[in-house]
């Protein structure tokens, strides 16, 4: 029989049982949180104009966004051709391999390609955000007018040094 649940006020419990009372039907955990993207193996300090994150946990499922925009310092880095990777990511994503979970990625004036030269909105191919270990990276998936052509490789450090840029995304995975 349904009862009517009438509170006034918080409900504070360890956890809920959705749909049954085993442990697959558990939510033992639900949080929101900010956090803060960082570039990896800067040669210098860079100043963001912008770096900030979101993040919602719940149980082992984990929704996380973030943006990074350059600033009046913009990164160097002393091996540009190392894989692009950004910090800070609050829950460590689980299981193997490199890419656990894929998201969406929008940019202005980045050099995905290694053309060394700013390139605004270019959307020719595919970006996509995942994991490289415990660092957030880039994937690209390029578009081609033939099979043989058509690449899919990490972001470098080149797609951020010393230039002005934005570059948002959101991806979900689990813990």
């Amino acid at each position: 029989p349904l009862k009517k649940l009438d509170v006034n006020g918080d409900i504070k419990a360890s956890s809920i049982y959705l749909g049954g009372t085993g442990t697959d039907n558990q939510l033992d955990e639900y949080e929101e949180g900010s956090w803060t993207p960082a570039l990896v193996n800067t040669s210098n300090t860079p100043v963001h104009a912008n770096a900030q994150g979101k993040y919602t946990k719940i149980g082992r499922l984990v929704n996380l966004g973030g943006l990074i925009q350059a600033g009046s310092t913009m990164p160097t880095f002393s091996n540009l051709s190392d894989i692009l990777q950004i910090s800070g990511i609050p829950f460590a994503p689980g299981g193997t391999g490199y890419r656990r979970a894929v998201g969406t990625v929008q940019w202005q004036t980045t050099d995905w390609y290694d053309t060394n030269s700013n390139i605004y909105n270019y959307n020719e191919g595919q970006i996509t955000c995942g994991f490289n270990g415990n660092y957030l990276s880039f994937w690209i998936a390029r578009a081609s007018h033939n099979a043989a052509n058509f690449l899919i490789s990490y972001a470098t450090n080149r797609t951020f040094h010393n230039q002005g840029f934005l570059v948002e995304w959101n991806i979900t995975y689990m813990t």
